[in-house]
């Protein structure tokens, strides 16, 4: 692997981020100079929360484990699963809430740009079963990808925008990416970036990555 890049980027370890705890639900918060919001969702049978879309325009729920059922005032309830995205407007507020009989954990990402966004709340989804590539969506998801990994598996990987900018997070296991040891949850936005590489030092390490903008800070 080469050494560490020298492009302008801000690393964010697991355990160094605030953790809420309230009835119904846990969650760890990252966030990135107004530009990125990742909270780390956790709850257990029966609980649910409302999503917060007052502070960012963009909004993605992504399921990691179980089950999670979002709610909209006179529309029909949709169930997610690992492996599907679902894209909700800044205007748009959902209840999630879990009935089912496991705990589950769910990424909400709340984003300050988002070139692709549909009109209104859209999901797709992913072949998660598909392992040791970068998995990309379709359409509005087409900037979001998810990879599953074996160990010591590697990729090389070009931006669709050059010096463009990238959001990581790391959903299982550890990477070295760009010569940066990333291990579970943690989370790295980089900016004037154009290409990356990793490693996966673990098997079934999943990572997480999303385009951005374009920003200059």
């Amino acid at each position: 692997m080469n050494s560490a890049a020298t492009y302008s980027s801000r690393f964010f370890r697991a355990e160094s981020r605030p953790k809420f705890s309230l009835p119904g639900f846990q969650a760890y918060h990252t966030e990135f100079e107004g530009q990125v919001l990742v909270q780390d969702i956790f709850i257990p049978p029966g609980g649910s929360l409302t999503v917060d879309v007052s502070r960012y325009p963009h909004h993605l729920i992504i399921p990691v484990a179980g089950g999670i059922v979002l709610s909209r005032r006179g529309n029909p309830v949709q169930e997610l699963i690992a492996g599907d995205i679902c894209y909700l407007p800044g205007n748009e507020e959902a209840l999630l809430s879990h009935p089912f009989k496991e705990p589950v954990n769910f990424l909400h990402i709340a984003l300050a740009s988002f070139d692709a966004a549909p009109a209104g709340v859209s999901c797709t989804q992913l072949d998660i079963l598909e392992k040791n590539c970068l998995l990309r969506g379709n359409s509005w998801s087409d900037n979001i990808y998810l990879g599953v990994y074996d160990s010591r598996s590697t990729q090389e990987w070009r931006l669709t925008q050059p010096n463009g900018s990238l959001f990581t997070f790391v959903l299982n296991g550890s990477f070295d990416f760009e010569g940066r040891l990333m291990e579970y949850r943690d989370g790295l936005f980089q900016w004037d970036v154009s290409e990356i590489e990793f490693e996966a030092l673990s098997d079934a390490a999943i990572i997480l990555m999303i385009e951005c903008s374009p920003i200059k800070l």
